[in-house]
């Protein structure tokens, strides 16, 4: 992620005088996302639902493949994810609240 920070600054040509190109960033993050985790997770969700267990897929907090994009930055421009599954301290904190907003565990009121 912090490679994919300095593409975007370099295919943008971002030098800081107009605001971070957020959305571009997110698109990027989409198309360079680690596909090869959407095998794993698919099996590990095949397996919970003949468990019958609920799979949670962190990926679905964090990116929207209707728009083809991933979250890269909080609403205040700080970075997300350091590579393709660990949080930053500002994306912990960001995407907790994303969970708590959607009540994402699913827990009572």
């Amino acid at each position: 992620a912090p490679d994919m920070m300095l593409q975007v600054v370099h295919d943008t040509g971002f030098d800081g005088t107009a605001p971070f190109p957020a959305k571009t960033a997110d698109r990027m993050f989409w198309t360079h996302r680690a596909t090869a985790l959407e095998e794993v997770d698919a099996q590990v969700r095949a397996i919970t639902q003949r468990a019958g267990v609920r799979f949670l897929d962190r990926r679905a907090l964090v990116c929207t493949p209707e728009a083809a994009q991933c979250t890269s930055v909080t609403p205040d421009l700080q970075g997300t994810v350091y590579d393709y599954g660990h949080w930053t301290l500002a994306g912990a904190a960001y995407f907790g609240g994303v969970i708590a907003e959607r009540n994402w565990l699913g827990l009572p009121d």
